[in-house]
């Protein structure tokens, strides 16, 4: 029997057990907790997902300690060490996010988060998510193909199972059947949200508190193997050196594609940062909308320090990164990124905004001005071809000298 063999089999005859359920709350804030029991479907269901994640991290220690198939179980949320190292620049590999979950990190941005890791009897790296919903499926096997990807770099491991554990059927959900055609992804139904939540006293989940697991099947990150070698800014710089590069010899986009692949270990290029008068250029010639308000070119210089544009691949579309400088709008974005996507002819509008917190914003920091007028007029210009040049009618954009 195999270790995923193991786990199917078990967390399924493992059911529904009172002190698991309650243990599992161990890991949550007491946000999440009063979330549990909101009159609230958002907020609740929102809870209920992270007590699920819990829930069977629990479970799976619990059965850890009943076999060798199981060497250890990586620490997260309340088990995860007190000292954790922060976010910083030229972080490659797998690290705690401020909030004790797993993630992967590469020059210290975060790549994906794992919900659960384990070593088998071979200490080899098995990685385990975690649903209780149908929907947000979309993309999801891209997106575990993509971590394993970066955990294959990482661990230098050639073969990296992977287990989802629905608390919702979906066995013959599409993306389900297409998830399977991997042999190294499995899937299993573990047990249901509705069945095991009854279980919970609201009194004694509101009045718990944190404790850490004394269990001798936990490991630290530390003791998993890496690959030393590993280093994601070096990926990005070569994957920016060919984007740079399709740019000058007007490669078509989908000669480009293929270049890059399906699912490209970086997901993101940043090709730089535009100086002053590049980014006042781009503001001019193009539509930047924000919570349906157009920015201006004065705009610009009153609200925004800096502008970074890169590229999101495989799809080859070009975002832009805008720096806020005074308090506008909203007043919690200020000191942030707003991250801004091309929707329209000509046209970007706010997508979501990137906060202090995140690796992500850190190398926003460290991103210099490199990019000049012609070439964000090239970069936009070779991304966006196919889109409707021209403003015309209401849309149209004064000249103006910048």
């Amino acid at each position: 029997m195999t270790t995923l063999d193991f786990l199917r089999q078990r967390i399924q005859e493992f059911g529904a057990d009172r002190e698991v359920c309650l243990r599992a709350t161990r890991h949550l804030s007491k946000r999440i907790k009063e979330g549990l029991f909101s009159s609230r479907d958002q907020l609740r269901r929102n809870a209920e997902g992270h007590w699920y994640e819990a829930l069977i991290y629990e479970i799976v220690l619990h059965l850890s300690e009943e076999s060798e198939l199981i060497r250890g179980v990586v620490r997260k949320r309340a088990d995860a060490p007190k000292k954790r190292p922060k976010p910083s620049l030229n972080q490659n590999g797998l690290y705690y996010d401020p909030d004790r979950y797993l993630v992967i990190r590469g020059h210290g941005q975060a790549l994906g988060e794992i919900d659960l890791m384990l070593l088998d009897d071979n200490s080899d790296l098995i990685f385990i998510e975690v649903v209780i919903s149908r929907q947000n499926l979309r993309g999801f096997v891209t997106e575990i193909d993509h971590k394993r990807a970066l955990l294959r770099e990482i661990v230098d491991q050639p073969t990296i199972p992977f287990l989802l554990i629905s608390s919702v059927d979906l066995t013959n959900r599409q993306n389900t059947k297409r998830f399977l055609e991997n042999q190294d992804n499995f899937y299993m139904t573990g047990p249901a949200v509705e069945e095991t939540k009854v279980l919970l006293d609201k009194k004694i989940v509101l009045g718990g508190k944190k404790s850490r697991s004394k269990s001798s099947k936990l490991v630290d990150l530390k003791d998993i193997t890496v690959n030393v070698e590993f280093d994601y800014e070096r990926m990005h710089d070569k994957a920016r050196d060919m984007l740079y590069g399709a740019i000058e010899r007007n490669t078509p986009l989908d000669d480009l594609k293929a270049e890059v692949g399906d699912n490209p270990i970086v997901s993101k290029v940043v090709l730089g940062c535009l100086h002053p008068n590049a980014m006042r250029l781009l503001f001019c010639e193009r539509h930047i909308s924000i919570n349906r308000k157009t920015m201006s070119v004065e705009d610009s210089k009153k609200f925004f320090d800096r502008l970074i544009l890169a590229v999101n691949l495989p799809e080859l579309r070009p975002v832009l990164y805008l720096k806020v400088r005074e308090k506008f709008l909203r007043t919690k974005w200020k000191r942030t990124y707003l991250k801004l996507g091309p929707r329209k002819a000509r046209l970007f509008t706010f997508e979501r905004n990137i906060s202090s917190h995140f690796g992500f914003h850190m190398w926003l920091e460290d991103t210099k001005p490199t990019i000049g007028k012609e070439l964000t007029r090239s970069v936009l210009q070779y991304f966006l071809r196919n889109e409707i040049l021209g403003y015309g009618g209401k849309h149209e954009k004064p000249n103006i000298d910048i």
